[in-house]
């Protein structure tokens, strides 16, 4: 199986020994593993019962192949950095062993990004294309984080946008008065853009929903802000750098909101808000969905045929729910 950047899949299943092993090699692998790793999960998935163990192997040492694999579960649940590979009685890093496997890890793909952004300059295809990868693979994942909130019917609906202050061009020193614009996103991985008919809505009472979204908008925001500004024939734009300058403009007033969250929360609400500025226990597994449900019923109120920007729910055939633009639904019907 091969796949950009001449990336190579290969999938063993051993039926005496009741195993798959997936492998991939290639310069920017993990985003295709894992988007390969999802697809066998549906396919497993649709087998309930099955006492299933998965496991990762280790890193290596001193350059050496090494044959202990660790089991994913209790990494996952590992409080400590590290742990040791009882063939060489030597300390792993978690961390490292669970790289972009798993959504706990996602500040290190962030960090990565952030990085590798300030290196990219015509001509280094190596850092673009790692950027690339890391890029729609954090897109991906932050979507299908949320797939059990996604397929509740109280719950379902777009949920990338961009927030803007209504008639200006900066927030108001009291944000929680000020009138805001929710701008829906296509959430096409890699590809993140605004909708381009409709999906601009404004929001009647900003501190009521920004309290009940305010979780969700700072774990956004720190995704969000590395979707590149995609310029292709269905945004239909004119002037490429108007469009980018727009956008960009977008970003800053969104950072600029997303700072500050904990300043629209209520007495009750201290906790939260000093959980926010430090930027802890906002991981979107662990969500209730209120988020979810607060911007469904204003997606609702303000589009009750729910046009929604003309985005369309998708579930790919790795089991991931994607809200997609006409362009980008044709290209998972082909």
């Amino acid at each position: 199986m091969a796949y950009e950047q001449e990336h190579l899949a290969l999938v063993e299943a051993v039926k005496g020994d009741r195993y798959i092993k997936l492998t991939v090699r290639g310069a920017n692998p993990l985003n295709f593993f894992v988007l390969l790793r999802d697809g066998i999960e549906v396919t497993l998935s649709r087998f309930p019962g099955l006492d299933i163990q998965r496991t990762i192997p280790c890193l290596g040492h001193n350059g050496e192949p090494c044959t202990h694999e660790f089991d994913y579960h209790q990494l996952s649940k590992r409080k400590k950095a590290t742990i040791e590979c009882p063939e060489a009685e030597e300390d792993i890093s978690v961390a490292e062993l669970l790289y972009g496997l798993n959504f706990h890890t996602q500040n290190a793909v962030l960090e990565r990004i952030d990085e590798l952004e300030t290196k990219i300059v015509d001509g280094q295809e190596e850092i673009l294309n790692e950027f690339k990868n890391l890029l729609e693979l954090t897109q991906r994942e932050f979507t299908h984080v949320f797939r059990r909130e996604q397929a509740k019917i109280d719950s379902h609906c777009p949920n990338i946008f961009i927030l803007r202050p209504r008639g200006g061009k900066s927030w108001q020193k009291a944000i929680a008065g000020q009138k805001i614009d929710l701008q829906l996103y296509c959430q096409a991985p890699g590809c993140w853009h605004p909708t381009q008919a409709g999906g601009l809505y404004e929001i009647d009472e900003p501190a009521k929903w920004l309290r009940a979204t305010a979780p969700y908008i700072s774990k956004l925001f720190k995704v969000l802000r590395f979707a590149a500004p995609i310029i292709g024939p269905w945004l239909g734009v004119v002037d490429p750098k108007e469009y980018e300058a727009i956008y960009k403009n977008d970003l800053e007033l969104f950072k600029e909101l997303a700072e500050k969250l904990p300043e629209i929360q209520n007495t009750e609400d201290l906790e939260l808000a000093d959980r926010i500025t430090r930027g802890e226990d906002l991981d979107p597994e662990r969500a209730d969905g209120s988020a979810l449900r607060a911007l469904r019923q204003l997606l609702e109120e303000k589009d009750p045929q729910q046009h929604w920007g003309g985005l369309k729910k998708v579930l790919t055939p790795e089991g991931h729910y994607l809200w997609l633009c006409e362009h980008h639904t044709a290209e998972y019907k082909r």
